[in-house]
Parts: C-alpha cells; sequence; structure tokens
C-alpha cells in the first residue's frame, strides 16, 4: 500500500532528524563559543525544529537559535535578518551568512552580510 504526500510530509515533519555535521563544523564550534550562531530557513518549522534537534549536541552547551523565515518573509528577503540582528543587537559589519544554496548568497547580499559559501550533497552552488 502506497501513503499520500501527507503521510510523508507528516513523516518528515515529525520524526527526528539524523544529520551528521562536516568534522570541520563541530571544530569551528569548539573554537567560537562567545560567537552568537542561529540557523535562518525556509523550512517547515517542525520539520526544522527537529533538525536544530539534531545539531544541537554540536553546539555543547553554546547558544543556538532557530529563526524560521517564512515566520517573516521567506529568504532571499532581508527581513529575517534585519530581525536577527536587531534581536542580538549586530550590525550586518558583525555578522557572516554560511550557507550552501544561492538563495541563501542572495539573502546574504539582500541583507549586506558577507557570505561564506559551503558545497552540499544535496544541492548545486554555483557562484
Amino acid at each position: 500500500m502506497q501513503g499520500s504526500f501527507e503521510d510523508w510530509l507528516s513523516i518528515m515533519r515529525n520524526t527526528a532528524a539524523c544529520l551528521y555535521p562536516y568534522p570541520w563544523f563541530s571544530q569551528l564550534l569548539r573554537l567560537t563559543p562567545t560567537i552568537k550562531k542561529c540557523i535562518v530557513t525556509n523550512g517547515h518549522p517542525l520539520q526544522q525544529t527537529n533538525k536544530y534537534l539534531a545539531l544541537a549536541p554540536s553546539f555543547e552547551g553554546q547558544t543556538l537559535a532557530l529563526f524560521c523565515a517564512n515566520n517573516y518573509r521567506p529568504k532571499p528577503s532581508p527581513v529575517v535578518a534585519k530581525y536577527v540582528m536587531n534581536y542580538y543587537g549586530l550590525s550586518p559589519s558583525s555578522c557572516v551568512m554560511v550557507g550552501d544554496s544561492n538563495v541563501d548568497a542572495s539573502f546574504a547580499l539582500n541583507s549586506s552580510l558577507d557570505f561564506v559559501g559551503i558545497r552540499s550533497a544535496s544541492k548545486e552552488f554555483t557562484e
């Protein structure tokens, strides 16, 4: 018996994510314990919360905030970046956007943020 698309979405959104960060990711986090970090995502809030919970152990006691851009205005709109910077009391010159897609690069540009592009096994990033 084949499930419906809604069944598939329910499983994706309600199942704990199993994420394995790049090896350098955990090392970078250990080297930057006082830097504020957040995830800005266009994904479904429940599914992204599961990803956040899967990544949280990598942060070893550091604060990690999750911002679902769809609750404001989806990336590449700068609306959520402005909200995050205001929330933390930061300026664009004190922030760096790390992303793995052209949407992330556009988001950084629209938000006046420096951008570091990383390659992802699941996405193609073009400069």
